[in-house]
């Protein structure tokens, strides 16, 4: 350091002025590139924390960014719009307790101030949300045959003889046909052998609404003791789902179940409902669920009853 300051004091005035300057430049210089070093130093870690990366353990990146965790409840296996019922999968009404309910008859509406569709209990309990789209459906069906058969509803035509799980409606209609003797009878027929009916089975999806078994092949497979043509009952699932089971042609709700087994929290199957985007996708009972953190206070799910959950959400501002 002595050398130093002895090299600069020596020579000439101007000489000693030319080697302060010197060094002064190079102080300068040197200052600049510490900042600069420091300026980059800052910018990597913002980066590195915009793309989720540890700025700490360098390479890395969280693979579930975007994704938080959760639990669902205990019984949510067995709660919900898409659940598989069989001999080996019973329903499990203690877990749909909290389901909203009404009344068959307190749902259903009239034309013309005339009842235009029973029961054969008017009592029965309803999921709510099922018994507003049945509702709308039948009336919608109703004043879109009008036009055809003004006469269609005048002996109260559609007939649900049976309501399973509050979501699952068994369609007949009122029959006249030939008895003994020439004599005629009445009875209640499968919606499924009456043309008149057609509008039903296109519509249907429309209002959350698919076939139990759209072939009678599939109610066989299906594991029923019979080849009895069972396409005539209609399962409330939800607008989203029913339009995903049409656009994939699933026969049956246990297909749909099987496709969506391919689905996961990043690959995702897709729907528009009423012009509103929505996701769906299935999670293992076995692992941990993970939605969407952008969802997570609006998601729906229903378990399958078996070994699963279906998760729904929308990605259209509402």
């Amino acid at each position: 350091m002595n050398n130093f300051f002895a090299w600069i004091n020596s020579g000439t005035a101007a000489q000693q002025n030319k080697k302060r300057f010197a060094c002064y430049m190079i102080a300068v210089v040197a200052a600049l590139l510490v900042i600069s070093l420091l300026t980059l130093a800052v910018i990597g870690i913002v980066n590195a924390v915009k793309k989720g990366n540890n700025p700490n353990e360098e390479g890395t990146v969280d693979p579930n960014r975007g994704f938080v965790t959760t639990t669902f409840a205990q019984n949510q296996l067995h709660k919900g719009d898409l659940l598989i019922v069989d001999e080996l999968h019973p329903y499990i009404a203690e877990a749909n307790a909290d389901v909203t309910t009404k009344k068959f008859s307190e749902g259903r509406s009239k034309i013309d101030d005339k009842n235009i569709y029973f029961a054969s209990n008017q009592y029965f309990d309803v999921n709510a949300d099922a018994m507003d789209a049945l509702d709308k459906m039948i009336v919608d069906f109703y004043n879109t045959a009008k036009g055809k058969d003004g006469n269609l509803y005048k002996d109260s035509n559609i007939y649900i003889s049976n309501i399973e799980y509050g979501n699952t409606f068994e369609f007949k209609y009122y029959a006249t046909i030939n008895g003994e003797n020439g004599a005629e009878a009445t009875t209640y027929a499968k919606i499924s052998e009456n043309e008149k009916y057609e509008w039903i089975f296109n519509n249907a999806y429309k209002y959350g609404f698919v076939q139990l078994y759209s072939a009678p092949e599939a109610s066989t497979a299906e594991g029923a003791e019979t080849a009895e043509d069972m396409t005539h009952i209609f399962r409330y699932v939800g607008k989203v789902h029913a339009q995903l089971m049409k656009d994939k042609k699933c026969a049956t709700l246990a297909d749909y179940i099987e496709l969506l087994k391919s689905t996961n929290f990043k690959k995702t199957l897709g729907a528009t409902v009423d012009k509103i985007s929505y996701k769906v996708y299935y999670i293992p009972q076995s692992e941990t669920p993970m939605i969407p953190e952008k969802y997570k206070d609006s998601y729906t799910v229903s378990g399958n009853n078996m070994d699963g959950y279906i998760v729904t959400y929308s990605t259209t501002n509402k």
